[in-house]
């Protein structure tokens, strides 16, 4: 939670089937230090910013033996619910369609909650990524 609470746009998903102690102490404790720098925000007139620094790119660079061996398969699967919902086939054609992004971005995130429900984590990160590349674009 540390690394996420540091972001503008950070999220924690915790897969539990209940809250715990531990994760109940843990969740109220981010929201009273998340208030107390708002609080002190607020006072000195200070709006957060995140940092923007370029992703390197051997960070980024994936090779093959790295991929999930299904990568290319759950990549189509992800694509065809694009082109089923809104009939486009990639997110440079969105620009301009707020509604469309919107109403993919929200099937999509239905979709990545489910493979995540269904213990298909590799799927779930693939459709997360596909939602920040639509968003981006």
């Amino acid at each position: 939670m540390g690394r996420a609470a540091r972001h503008a746009d950070g999220r924690v998903i915790m897969y539990a089937d209940q809250v715990t102690g531990s994760m109940q102490r843990a969740i109220d404790e981010v929201t009273r230090r998340r208030n107390i720098q708002l609080e002190y925000n607020r006072e000195h007139k200070i709006t957060p910013v995140t940092i923007e620094k370029p992703i390197r790119d051997q960070i980024i660079e994936r090779s093959e033996k790295d991929r999930p061996q299904n990568y290319e398969r759950i990549q189509l699967e992800v694509d065809s619910l694009i082109k089923d919902d809104v009939a486009v086939t990639d997110s440079a054609d969105l620009v301009g369609q707020a509604k469309a992004k919107k109403d993919i971005i929200e099937k999509l995130s239905r979709e990545m909650r489910l493979a995540a429900k269904n213990l298909e984590f590799e799927r779930a990160a693939i459709i997360r990524d596909r939602i920040d590349e639509i968003k981006r674009g």
